[in-house]
């Protein structure tokens, strides 16, 4: 029995999606760690996970993007809206990760580098940001929606609502997780 191209690619495909899974697992820990942290050299701490999220998740990234075009272009084409919605969702997912996480974390992390014993109130502030968890959330719901296209292939209706419900979840979880963290 011989394995053929497409066959790999869509194992690799498989698990690039495992592997992203995966980063945003570690990023879920780092922020649960952020949100108990009660001093900056906790932040650091925390914050030491995210390289090893950016090694898994960002070479994932890659191998889905470059197997989801060559299947694209092997056997399905762009004209399918489960790939066009699906390829839309990665792109926004990797977009709110590297524009908007990335972007507070790293705030995080300088607020944190020469800051030792208890949080200050700018550092507490920066913690306290709900945008970190919705973005996270948000991005889960993407890669969920992904999942849920690639299995069912819907038309273009269900294609587009998928993704917006997906996301929308992942906000009211933040939203939710926020009002029980200060109940």
């Amino acid at each position: 029995m011989l394995v053929t191209i497409y066959e790999i690619t869509v194992f690799l495909h498989v698990l690039g999606m495992g592997g992203l899974f995966a980063a945003f697992a570690l990023e879920w820990v780092v922020e649960r760690l952020l949100g108990r942290a009660s001093s900056a050299e906790d932040v650091r701490g925390a914050l030491g996970l995210m390289p090893v999220a950016m090694r898994l998740g960002s070479p994932s990234a890659i191998v889905i993007l470059l197997t989801g075009g060559h299947m694209t272009h092997a056997a399905w084409g762009w004209d399918k809206p489960w790939i066009a919605m699906s390829a839309a969702a990665m792109l926004v997912a990797l977009g709110l990760g590297g524009a908007g996480s990335a972007r507070n974390l790293k705030a995080i992390g300088r607020a944190a580098a020469a800051a030792t014993g208890s949080l200050s109130p700018a550092l507490r502030a920066l913690l306290a940001a709900p945008a970190i968890p919705a973005l996270l959330r948000i991005r889960i719901g993407l890669l969920v929606s992904i999942v849920a296209l690639m299995t069912v292939r819907p038309g273009w209706a269900g294609a587009l609502v998928t993704p917006l419900v997906c996301a929308g979840l992942g906000f009211a979880a933040a939203k939710a997780r926020k009002r029980v963290a200060a109940a």
